[in-house]
């Protein structure tokens, strides 16, 4: 795959923004409500979307898949994560 390098520092620069913006939000002292605590854990697990969708197709084309494959695998590789998530984040929301 020739964008691989851009793919993997899309990757890098994800990790490293919701890495540390989740510990400055937690560490800040104000997060002691469940509905903030629960924002929090979307906007990692949106992070870690991202860098899955990122790496996706780096780690699929290293088994030979190319072209429109490779693109309908990322699409469901993302669409799990995304169905998963959701449900997750509904069934973890303070307002139920």
């Amino acid at each position: 795959m020739q964008d691989a390098e851009l793919f993997v520092s899309l990757a890098e620069i994800a990790g490293i923004f919701v890495g540390f913006g989740a510990l400055i939000s937690i560490r800040s002292g104000s997060t002691s409500d469940e509905y903030e605590m629960t924002m929090i854990r979307m906007i990692v697990w949106f992070g870690i979307m991202v860098i899955v969708a990122a790496l996706a197709p780096v780690i699929i084309s290293h088994y030979g898949v190319t072209g429109h494959a490779l693109w309908v695998a990322c699409s469901l590789t993302f669409l799990v994560l995304w169905w998963g998530g959701t449900t997750l984040m509904e069934r973890l929301n303070p307002e139920r």
